[in-house]
C-alpha cells in the first residue's frame, strides 16, 4: 500500500522517485493525499483520500503487529511488547489473520484504482476499454 502510495505520488509529477518514497521516515501517504490535488474527478479524489486513509491506519497496525515482540505468557492468542511506543498489544490469532486479509483486500482495491481510476482522472490516458481498437 505504501507503494501505491509513493507512484501515486510520482504520476502525478511530485517526485520523479517512487522508491525513495519507501525509505523510513518518508511520508508516502501525505504527499499521494496532496497529489489527489491534481485529479479532474472530484469523486475519484475524494475515494483515493479515503482510499488512502485507510491504507495509511492498516500500515499502522500491521506494523505494530509485525514490530513486536512476542511474549509468551500463556494466554490464549498473542501478548506483544512493541519497543518503539513501549506499549503492549494484545491480539487473538483470529484478529492478526483478518488484518492481513483486510490489508491484502485493501491493496488489491488500490491496485484496481492505480491502473483504472488514477491515470483519467489525473487526465493521463487511461486503459483501453475491451473491444476499443482505436488506441
Amino acid at each position: 500500500m505504501q507503494y501505491l502510495a509513493a507512484r501515486l505520488v510520482a504520476v502525478a509529477g511530485i517526485t520523479d522517485n517512487e522508491m525513495s518514497l519507501l525509505q523510513p521516515g518518508s511520508k508516502p501517504f501525505k504527499l499521494a493525499r496532496e497529489a489527489t490535488r491534481t485529479f479532474k474527478d472530484p469523486q475519484v479524489a475524494g475515494r483515493t483520500r479515503s482510499w488512502l486513509r485507510e491504507a495509511e491506519e492498516l500500515e499502522r497496525q500491521r506494523h505494530e503487529v509485525v514490530h513486536s515482540i512476542v511474549l509468551h505468557t500463556h494466554r490464549a492468542g498473542l501478548s506483544m511488547y512493541h519497543p518503539r511506543s513501549g506499549s503492549m498489544v494484545r491480539r487473538t490469532t483470529r484478529e492478526v489473520v483478518e488484518l492481513a486479509a483486510k490489508a491484502c483486500k485493501h491493496a488489491e482495491d488500490g491496485n484496481y484504482m492505480s491502473i483504472f481510476e488514477w491515470p483519467p482522472a489525473m487526465g493521463l490516458a487511461g486503459p483501453h476499454k475491451v473491444g476499443d481498437e482505436s488506441g
